[in-house]
């Protein structure tokens, strides 16, 4: 079965699209990816077992639905605070910012 041009290209389209989050965040060394998102689903799951664990310590501050929503925004950049902070590491690493002879 012989497949165009096109077809290639369509279906490579729709396989980066179905991917983009894992493209995006493709590393050379891809082993920090599952890390970093298992530290962060920990954050996030850790902060959200503090409303259930002690509610009234939220009395007068936030519900459990503004918690969780608080919870999310935090979780989301301190994945982006991560991301970045590799990146930089990574690019003082290739400028030979720790070079012996630097």
């Amino acid at each position: 079965m012989k497949i165009t041009k096109r077809q290639l290209r369509r279906i490579i389209e729709e396989a980066i699209d179905s991917n983009s989050a894992a493209f995006e965040r493709y590393d050379a060394d891809a082993t920090l990816v599952v890390p970093t998102s298992k530290l962060v689903e920990q954050f996030k799951n850790s902060r959200l077992q503090q409303f259930k664990k002690d509610p009234s310590a939220f009395d007068g501050y936030s519900t459990e639905k503004e918690w969780a929503w608080q919870v999310e925004e935090a979780t989301a950049m301190l994945e982006e605070e991560i991301d970045q902070s590799i990146k930089k590491v990574k690019s003082m690493l290739y400028d030979g910012r720790w070079h012996p002879r630097g």
